[in-house]
């Protein structure tokens, strides 16, 4: 037995005809077949010999080559043997540590490889004996040719290689392959975790730093720490087992040494696991670890123990500051924020302890004191040394103050802001000036005893506060000097790009020190620096949404629609799942560093960030660094463990693990390049966050027909290339750009299809978006008259020398309010009175008597419309299954696109023209023309 050769060895044999030998060769054929489906399960039945192979590279590196050439020096009587690959591995683990436990390394290194290849020829070495002729040997070793290490990986890793100048089709055949895999997904168990939580830009990692240069690509990770996952296992009246180096939690990709031993996969330091790790003391039997969760999955959730924790859990507290100037009641959007908020009440995440708080600012600061019988409005004139009033009021509890919350948002905030104090309380008052600086120190101070979310709504620039400190801001845009650069400062183009002052960083800081986050919703159609503004949110782990020029108010349509995407995107923001005081580590395999963190946090170390919120729809970018050789290693790990309070006031910690091979060829490198993953990470240098599946939306838009019948659900309509050439003159067209939505209409459509999805029966009569007079409606029932030129009320424009005296006045006065004749301007043209009923469209209806009206202006419909699409819902299957398709689209997404619709005799139509991207255009290649400009310069 000292003289057997390796298992892999390929051994010849005679035939008697010439028919055994072809069936031989065919049953061959088939067992390889198999056995290219499914590696990994060869992999599984003797992963725990392979294990034991001493770690070399040269081990590691086995191909099939190798054990062709090994075979062909083999001498006759190393070639007698019996082929027992369990008596040929007892010999090499006498070269290694104690013997391992049975199970997989990990699904994807080039361990598993030489498994899936030994194992092939060991299966055909172990039914067969004796010699060949060497004509014979040359037959098979041209068939085993074709198996190459390349197509092996290719293979795994769902890889294909296309030719992009001869593949004119590349967009349709790929969406329809991903569609066919998520019907058929792989056999193949795969332990990494899954994609939409982390994924490397390079799905094999290069051996040294000076391969990874050479391959032009970088090296980084995509993060989703905190991703919604409905099934993630989670581990409770258990030991937490980890690396006493570093820290490691213990994964799927450690070695088992034996029942009590493990070696960490990131430092390799043997560890001994603790006696409640392996032993039920409740069962009092021992506990067998290959059913652990910990070693079965890569994402895993532990509830932590009082270590953990430095203070009890906090609860869960939202605070909303809001801007009611006039910019915002122009813009109408407090009556959308509390519908928004009465909607979610009862599905915004928290316990019995959750608490919610309402600050409004203009030139003063307003509280609620929702603790009484009745709300109480305060309104704090001094903005220079900001204090709380009754600060023990302003935070009242979800449960047991829901009929007073439910109130405030259906009675007052609706009708806010007014004037209830001394002389008329029937007023209501607004003014221009903004202070945003003195409404968010009053808000941080508080709940920065405790912490929280703050969730800011901001509609014009801040103008008001104090000087010295940096809150009041100038209008620094100057259109005839936008792209010139600044001189003064080297670290910019514009000096737009750089903040004004440091105030809101500062403030930032400290609400990161406290467990305070701020979420930014920016409804300014002006400029408002949001240069300067962003960093209360950038740095204190928040978020920001702003709607651009979609809130103008002199175009009532487009106004319509930012308000309805803010109600909805407010919806979704308030019932996804969150995580408090939150901290996140990065950990990696001893050669590999991380460079660089992208995305709204705060560093606490190079590899500790601070998240004092963490939500689903957050995504880090990390750049990575080789620092040290990885010529030992098969693989390398990265891990992340984000430590958590969820909303049930429950400490957690989540942590996901990554595997990756390392290998030494530059061809295998750039054939493992994510490019989606490297596309995030690039933007996310300058986005920081964004949602990674969503980003090559942006890039190439999904260009559908849905004028043919289709499944939504079972089979959606498949993306056209972007060409005009795909556009017939009888079809309708959705173009999904992320964050917009066009319906293209072409004049020849089917008369039926326009009846059933527009509800019109002439081309002409489709609502178009380029429509010069957009606030006509067909078929206004006769009781209605619509509004267009209405003179503004003085709840718009109020005497500027009206002020409020008092810290004290009563809501309720609002149910009887009624306008006064003001000083507002007199007429204006493009005035359009958006406390009127404001219909999809942007019009406006009152009844005869010029009250309100408040049925909706299409009741005489048989349908509805939703507040985001703007397509009538029909009672017949062709619009049902298209509605049905739009919605599949926006829903999993955090926020919602714009809606159009254009006629193919738009004005407006070169907006959906310009994402034509394979069509040649004045200014620039088609797609096919500027890779063939990049082949001839590759190849100067």
């Amino acid at each position: 037995m000292a003289n057997h050769p390796p298992p892999s060895m390929i051994y010849p044999k005679t035939f008697s005809s010439v028919d055994d030998q072809h069936q031989f060769h065919q049953q061959q054929r088939q067992s390889s077949q198999q056995q290219q489906i499914s590696p990994m399960s060869q992999s599984y039945s003797h992963s725990g010999t392979m294990n034991s192979l001493p770690e070399s590279s040269d081990m590691m590196n086995l191909t099939a080559n190798h054990h062709l050439q090994y075979q062909s020096q083999a001498s006759p009587q190393q070639q007698h043997f019996s082929p027992n690959y369990q008596n040929y591995s007892s010999q090499f683990s006498s070269h290694q540590q104690p013997q391992l436990l049975t199970r997989p390394a990990m699904p994807f290194t080039q361990t598993s490889n030489q498994n899936f290849y030994s194992n092939q020829f060991h299966s055909q070495a172990s039914s067969v004996g004796g010699y060949q002729q060497k004509n014979s040997m040359d037959h098979l070793t041209q068939k085993m040719s074709s198996m190459s290490v390349n197509q092996g990986w290719n293979n795994l890793w769902r890889m294909e290689h296309v030719n992009l100048l001869a593949e004119k089709d590349i967009y349709s055949k790929a969406y329809q392959h991903e569609q066919q895999q998520r019907k058929n997904p792989p056999q193949t168990k795969n332990l990494n975790c899954d994609k939409d939580v982390m994924r490397c830009t390079l799905n094999k990692i290069p051996e040294s730093a000076s391969l990874l240069q050479k391959s032009r690509l970088p090296l980084g990770i995509i993060l989703h720490p905190f991703t919604s996952m409905p099934n993630i296992p989670v581990v409770q009246d258990s030991v937490i087992v980890r690396c006493r180096t570093c820290r490691t939690y213990i994964n799927p990709f450690v070695r088992l040494i034996d029942q009590r031993r493990w070696q960490c996969n990131l430092c390799h330091r043997i560890n001994e696991a603790p006696e409640e790790f392996i032993y039920d003391y409740r069962t009092r039997k021992p506990i067998d670890i290959m059913t652990r969760p910990e070693l079965n999955h890569c994402s895993i959730e532990f509830v932590a123990s009082v270590e953990y924790m430095v203070r009890p859990p906090q609860p869960a507290i939202y605070l909303f500051v809001f801007e009611c100037t006039a910019s915002a009641i122009q813009l109408g959007y407090i009556k959308h924020l509390s519908a928004a908020i009465l909607e979610s009440i009862d599905r915004m995440p928290g316990d019995s302890r959750s608490l919610i708080g309402f600050i409004a600012f203009d030139s003063k600061l307003h509280f609620f004191n929702l603790n009484e019988d009745r709300p109480v409005h305060m309104i704090m004139p001094d903005i220079h040394d900001v204090f709380l009033p009754h600060s023990d009021a302003l935070l009242v509890n979800i449960h047991t103050c829901r009929e007073k919350i439910v109130y405030f948002l259906e009675n007052v905030l609706p009708k806010f802001p007014c004037e209830s104090s001394l002389g008329d309380p029937t007023k209501l008052a607004a003014d221009h000036q903004s202070a945003l600086g003195p409404a968010l120190q009053v808000a941080f101070k508080l709940i920065s005893s405790t912490g929280g979310r703050i969730t800011l709504v901001q509609t014009s620039l801040p103008t008001a506060g104090n000087l010295s400190q940096g809150c009041v801001l100038q209008n620094r845009e100057d259109p005839n000097s936008r792209t010139i650069n600044s001189q003064s400062s080297n670290n910019a183009l514009t000096p737009l790009l750089n903040p004004a002052t440091d105030f809101f960083k500062k403030l930032a800081l400290e609400c990161s020190e406290h467990q305070v986050t701020v979420d930014l919703f920016n409804l300014s159609s002006s400029f408002s620096d949001l240069a300067t503004i962003a960093a209360i949110s950038k740095y204190s782990g928040g978020s920001i949404k702003y709607y651009g020029s979609g809130g103008n108010p002199s175009s009532p349509p487009s106004l319509c629609a930012m308000l309805n995407r803010f109600k909805e995107d407010l919806k979704h923001y308030l019932t996804r799942e969150i995580g408090f005081e939150a901290v996140m580590r990065v950990r990696s395999t001893r050669g590999v560093s991380i460079h660089t963190f992208h995305g709204n946090l705060f560093f606490r170390s190079s590899d500790l960030i601070a998240l004092p919120i963490t939500n689903p729809d957050s995504a880090f970018g990390i750049q990575l660094t080789i620092s040290e050789d990885l010529k030992d290693f098969n693989q390398v790990c990265l891990q992340s463990a984000l430590l958590y309070t969820n909303s049930n006031g429950e400490r957690r910690i989540r942590v996901h693990t990554l595997s990756l091979p390392v290998i030494s060829d530059l061809a295998e490198i750039m054939d493992s390049a994510d490019q989606e993953a490297i596309i995030s990470l690039l933007a996310k240098m300058a986005m920081k966050t964004m949602p990674n599946k969503y980003l090559m939306l942006y890039i190439y838009p999904n260009l559908y027909p849905i004028h043919y019948e289709f499944d939504p659900l079972e089979s959606p309509p498949t993306p056209l290339q972007l060409s005009f050439a795909n556009i017939d003159r009888d079809g309708v067209y959705l173009l999904d750009t992320y964050d917009h939505l066009f319906i293209y209409v072409c004049k020849s459509v089917n008369p039926n299809f326009l009846r059933d999805v527009f509800d019109v029966t002439h081309f002409s009569q489709i609502q178009d978006d380029g429509d010069q007079n957009t606030t006509t409606v067909s078929n206004t029932p006769p009781a209605m008259m619509m509004i267009n030129n209405q003179r503004p009320s003085h709840a718009m424009f109020p005497n500027p020398n009206i002020s409020s005296q008092s810290m004290n006045g009563y809501a309720e006065d609002l149910s009887n309010s009624k306008p006064t004749v003001g000083d507002g301007p007199r007429d204006n043209p493009n005035w359009n009175d958006l406390n009127g009923k404001l219909s999809e469209n942007g019009t406006i209806y009152r009844n005869q008597n010029g009250s309100l009206d408040d049925t909706n202006a299409f009741t005489q419909k048989s349908y509805q419309q939703s507040s985001i699409i703007k397509l009538p819902q029909l009672e017949n299957l062709t619009s049902k299954r298209i509605h049905a398709f739009i919605k599949k689209l926006i829903d999993d997404r955090p926020f919602k696109p714009c809606f159009h619709i254009l006629r193919e005799d738009s004005r407006l139509r070169y907006t959906f023209l310009q994402y034509m991207y394979d069509d040649r255009n004045e200014s620039a290649f088609s797609y096919y023309e500027f890779l063939q400009h990049l082949l001839q310069n590759i190849e100067k």
